[in-house]
């Protein structure tokens, strides 16, 4: 499940992973819709934008935790900032971070991490205290 405020990135999001065998559930631009379309179509992963217009995704992670514990969360964001990573992690209890500066086959690992139960951090970040026994991760 996609949701994410920004056509074109949703768009080519959706389109990179059909294209390597993933079926996109659901999408939306707007997190006010996140928990219906969570119980409506059961997602194994949700892919969440950090900087949705519409309402908190720190709010919207925590509340699909508590909803729907077995789905995996993944936050996407352009901010690589140490500080506002672990602020999100820990905030959203959410299982991924994922930039929107890595590349298309990190995606591809994050899901796939995910979805085995593991926990996945972005390639720029693994070097920082957040996967160095920081507090989230």
């Amino acid at each position: 499940m996609l949701l994410e405020d920004h056509p074109i990135f949703r768009s080519a999001l959706r389109a990179m992973l059909e294209h390597g065998g993933h079926e996109i559930v659901a999408e939306s631009d707007d997190n006010r819709m996140a928990l219906r379309l969570v119980e409506r179509s059961r997602p194994n992963v949700v892919m969440l934008d950090l900087s949705m217009p519409s309402l908190d995704s720190l709010v919207v992670a925590r509340n699909l935790r508590q909803t729907s514990v077995s789905v995996k969360i993944l936050l996407v964001s352009a901010g690589e900032e140490e500080a506002d990573v672990i602020e999100a992690l820990e905030a959203s209890h959410a299982d991924g971070y994922l930039t929107k500066h890595d590349l298309p086959r990190d995606l591809f690992d994050a899901i796939e991490a995910l979805r085995r139960g593991r926990r996945y951090l972005s390639y720029s970040l693994r070097q920082t205290s957040v996967s160095r026994g920081g507090r989230c991760f």
